[in-house]
């Protein structure tokens, strides 16, 4: 009877893990002991926890790949109060893993990274952004009710990601030309698109005609994106207008998604050059939350997660607009357990390094075992 109340006030311990690949053994043990009451087996995506026989099998495990447990800066085991908050800091690792330049995937990826300076997309951001787009958001708000002009902050994301595309089309590359096309062709499957049409004309069905696209280019000088379409105009067996929303004529994958360039505005973290860095940014670092938010850093967020849905060329009346959808999907994982406060410091050195820079904590704070992938 005293074994087994001893036994459940016992906390868990990270024995082993692959941190890039989301798989972590853990235990139910005292600090530094091999004498575990229970110890289990967690990978992504479900992160259910498989019984082992053994905790020799996860020692085992820091032989093949897995890095050995989580320790504070002074050399100590972590403790964690509940496994859930374990699953908790795998699954966040696991994505940060996904951020920076050296991200998994990025480097194979058939365009470049994006990782040139700011282009028209931002010019366009910040001469557009009005009041509904900057409406106010914070950790507490954005959990609640649908936020006020967030329809049209991922509208208007959606359009600066094609300007910001300018870039990387100086040569003409035929794969980054498709990779545009392809890109646009996904903005006007989700829907997004069709909340409010471009100033220079309304598109009848939601989806911008290739005009109102070079158009849009022109006046905000990104020549290269303007030469880009032309170019599929003039080559292009039917009119540019069939082929925007459609799926030929452009390449598109999970892939492409990972290297769509973010327009970068001045109060962004610097260190981000993909679209779909500040959507896992917001899902995965606490500290995003901590500045002063709105409608349109939440933009990011919103629009990789419709562009993850089912197209949505248009909609019913009283039907949610895609933005909508997709911000309804994407809520509920915005709720994270509290960490040991050592683990969380652990996770955001992580994050820093992914990013492709050093902690920002003082001079003195030694690493913690997550400042390099494993």
């Amino acid at each position: 009877m005293e074994m087994t109340s001893k036994w459940s006030r016992l906390p868990w311990y990270i024995d082993a893990w692959a941190v890039h690949d989301g798989r972590a053994f853990a235990s139910r043990r005292t600090a530094e002991s091999i004498a575990a009451e229970a110890t289990v087996f967690l990978s992504v995506p479900d992160l259910e926890a498989v019984p082992v026989g053994r905790i020799s099998t996860a020692l085992r495990a820091t032989r093949s790949g897995f890095q050995d447990g989580l320790r504070d800066p002074g050399g100590s085991e972590i403790a964690f109060r509940t496994l859930d908050q374990v699953r908790d800091l795998i699954r966040r690792a696991y994505l940060a893993s996904g951020l920076g330049p050296g991200a998994p995937g990025v480097t194979a990826a058939p365009l470049p990274r994006p990782d040139l300076g700011p282009g028209p997309g931002v010019a366009y951001l910040n001469e557009e952004a009005i009041q509904d787009t900057e409406a106010p958001v914070n950790e507490q708000r954005v959990l609640g009710a649908f936020p006020p002009g967030l329809d049209n902050a991922v509208r208007r994301m959606a359009y600066a990601t094609v300007l910001e595309w300018d870039g990387h089309l100086q040569r003409r590359d035929p794969e980054e030309v498709r990779g545009l096309l392809g890109w646009i062709n996904q903005l006007a499957r989700s829907g997004v698109f069709a909340s409010e049409s471009l100033p220079t004309r309304r598109a009848t069905d939601g989806v911008p005609s290739s005009d109102e696209v070079i158009s849009l280019a022109r006046a905000y000088r990104a020549d290269h994106v303007v030469d880009a379409l032309n170019l599929v105009r003039d080559r292009a067996p039917y009119p540019l207008t069939s082929v925007l929303g459609e799926s030929v004529g452009g390449y598109w994958s999970r892939l492409h998604l990972q290297v769509v360039p973010l327009p970068r505005l001045a109060r962004w973290d610097r260190r981000m050059r993909r679209l779909v860095e500040m959507h896992t940014s917001a899902l995965i670092d606490r500290r995003f939350w901590k500045a002063p938010r709105t409608t349109l850093d939440l933009a990011p967020l919103v629009l990789i997660q419709a562009m993850r849905s089912r197209a949505r060329f248009w909609s019913l009346p009283q039907e949610a607009s895609p933005a909508e959808t997709a911000f309804s999907t994407i809520r509920p994982r915005l709720v994270w357990r509290d960490l040991p406060p050592a683990a969380e410091r652990a996770l955001e050195d992580y994050i820093d390094f992914c990013l492709g820079q050093p902690s920002s904590r003082p001079e003195g704070h030694g690493p913690t075992s997550l400042d390099r992938p494993h």
